[in-house]
């Protein structure tokens, strides 16, 4: 099997270290888990997307907390996070193992710049006064 077929080098807690950064390469893609699946056995959604790592490209599955704080910096189009760098936290997981959280660096968007954008991106939705 061609190393590209299986996604390429994974980041995860076990090979990256406290405070080190990511540059995130694509939008990303929802990808079904091969790991993990939800109790009814369907395989859960992941967001993974393509980052730069120590001079490496890697792929780096997004979880809930990590997604929150960079929709809440950077808004909701992935697109937009191509070339942004956050840096990288470790947190204890409820399986008593590590976990990566990505805290989001450089522009922030404000809660005001995020609303403007969508009322650009949807001109027909009315402006609040």
């Amino acid at each position: 099997m061609k190393l590209s077929e299986s996604g390429g080098v994974w980041l995860s807690a076990k090979n990256c270290t406290e405070g080190s950064v990511v540059e995130f390469l694509n939008e990303g893609t929802w990808k079904d888990s091969t790991r993990f699946t939800y109790d009814d056995g369907n395989p859960v959604r992941q967001l993974v997307f393509k980052v730069k790592h120590e001079n490496e490209e890697k792929q780096l599955t997004i979880i809930k907390p990590s997604r929150v704080a960079l929709v809440e910096a950077w808004g909701d189009d992935t697109l937009e996070w191509v070339g942004k760098k956050a840096t990288i936290k470790l947190a204890l997981n409820t399986q008593g193992g590590k976990s990566i959280i990505l805290q989001p660096m450089g522009q922030v968007k404000s809660t005001e710049e995020q609303s403007l954008q969508k009322q650009m991106d949807n001109p027909e939705t009315p402006t609040p006064f």
